[in-house]
């Protein structure tokens, strides 16, 4: 929902999301979510160095859920 808030504010030039509240908050729980909201909203997949950033906070959760499963 807040990519497509953001995309929304982004389209009519009003206050935006930044995209350090948007990762946090994708990282703390909202990996699926913003995955989906990213592809619906088409908002910020163009954006190379957000692509890289999300794709580095994936592969941080991943690490981390490898590291407590052993």
């Amino acid at each position: 929902m807040l990519f497509g808030f953001d995309k929304r504010n982004a389209t009519r030039g009003e206050n935006r999301i930044s995209e350090l509240v948007l990762l946090l908050l994708s990282f703390l729980g909202g990996s699926v979510g913003s995955l989906l909201g990213m592809l619906i909203f088409r908002h910020k997949i163009s954006k190379t160095s957000f692509k890289i950033k999300f794709g580095l906070r994936i592969l941080v959760q991943i690490f981390i859920i490898l590291l407590f499963k052993i």
